[in-house]
């Protein structure tokens, strides 16, 4: 099935890289500007947030285009470094952002990929990555995950697909082999 991404409930695990990652955040802090989001989760400190293409209500978990940022050079960029036949979703980016422990829910597919920006830890219940600024990180988005250790100026952009449902239309499952 072409649809599929790899990596199904596995760990979470760095997939790819990208070069200038410090050039492509101040660039990121630069179009959007201070057009921040409002974040109503109770398992994350302060720090600047923006929900590009469409915007995830955190406490009922449903998409919307109001609120989110429209840029469409970003998401070819995200295209691009994290290659995939999947229609990206929405996707969300932090600067300068501790997560605790959570688990992303949504109307959207549970492989989550964090395209990060500087130097953080990122942690499932099963695995820890230390990571520097360059990475691209498949995960659960379902299973536990946390971002400690952030130093200032780090950002990080995950990126969900849309789901089965959503591509076709029907509230058919994904059927998983």
């Amino acid at each position: 099935m072409g649809s599929r991404l790899k990596g199904q409930g596995q760990k979470m695990k760095i997939i790819g890289s990208f070069e200038d990652h410090e050039m492509k955040r101040d660039r990121i802090i630069e179009v959007l500007g201070d057009v921040v989001h409002t974040d109503h989760s109770t398992y994350s400190n302060s720090g600047r947030i923006w929900w590009v293409h469409r915007k995830l209500d955190l406490r009922t978990g449903t998409l919307s285009r109001e609120g989110s940022v429209r840029w469409i050079g970003l998401q070819n960029w995200l295209k691009e470094i994290v290659p995939s036949n999947l229609p990206i979703s929405h996707s969300l980016i932090t600067l300068d952002r501790e997560i605790g422990y959570h688990r992303d829910s949504g109307p959207t597919h549970r492989t989550g990929i964090l395209v990060n920006m500087g130097s953080c830890e990122f942690r499932s219940r099963r695995t820890k990555l230390e990571l520097s600024g360059g990475e691209i990180v498949r995960f659960n988005s379902h299973e536990d995950h946390k971002i400690t250790n952030v130093v200032p100026g780090r950002m990080g952009i995950v990126i969900w697909y849309k789901n089965y449902t959503e591509i076709v239309g029907t509230r058919k499952p994904i059927t998983r082999s």
